[in-house]
């Protein structure tokens, strides 16, 4: 059986790429992908803002062609990636199972991003970056908060940070359980949304 894809989104600075190494850790035959690592994280901030209601100018393919090859490989059950957008463009919808949203206020991302440049960063080169962000992402960061979280499965809320790993583990094994019992989407949807973090979420219609 094909893989099951499952991807954690916020905005920059949320937290999201930390969670999904600790998952990658836990759960066994999984493997992680970091957004970073491919060509959409260095594409122009203008096609991040490109449109005002989605993200269909990013490019994904490099991303789905790791994600096709490594779904089928049968070394793997679980695909975890890190993702700000979710599946909120046409060309992540393609691979895209699932999807978790870190509510993180924009103020907390930010002052999460700066503690991470703070330690690598000159006070110059630091000063340069923090003016970038709140010139270009924290614009993106705004989209996203507005975009993808309405198109996300379940929610994770800032206030569950200190016990989110261990919970979001278990909904992890709930998904691919459930997945593998071909239940569809909308019904595993419904058994998650019962849970603790999904306050206020309207179950999606696949």
């Amino acid at each position: 059986m094909r893989a099951l894809v499952i991807t954690v989104s916020g905005v920059i600075g949320c937290g999201a790429a930390d969670l999904c190494d600790e998952l990658g850790r836990c759960i066994d035959r999984s493997v992680v992908l970091h957004i970073r690592d491919y060509a959409v994280a260095g594409q122009p901030g203008s096609l991040w803002m490109k449109g005002t209601d989605n993200f269909d100018a990013l490019d994904f393919s490099d991303m789905k062609a790791d994600v096709d090859r490594l779904a089928e490989d049968r070394r793997y059950d679980c695909i975890i990636i890190d993702n700000p957008v979710g599946r909120s463009s046409i060309s992540a919808l393609e691979f895209t199972n699932f999807v978790f949203y870190l509510e993180c206020p924009l103020d907390m991302a930010l002052a999460r991003w700066v503690g991470q440049k703070a330690r690598v960063m000159t006070p110059e080169n630091m000063r340069k970056s923090m003016r970038l962000y709140m010139d270009l992402w924290y614009g993106i960061a705004r989209k996203i908060d507005s975009i993808v979280r309405h198109e996300c499965d379940v929610f994770i809320y800032h206030d569950d940070f200190l016990k989110m790993e261990k919970t979001l583990r278990d909904y992890v094994q709930m998904i691919m359980i459930n997945f593998n019992a071909l239940l569809s989407l909308s019904e595993v949807n419904g058994i998650l949304n019962m849970r603790p973090f999904a306050r206020n979420k309207k179950i999606k219609k696949w």
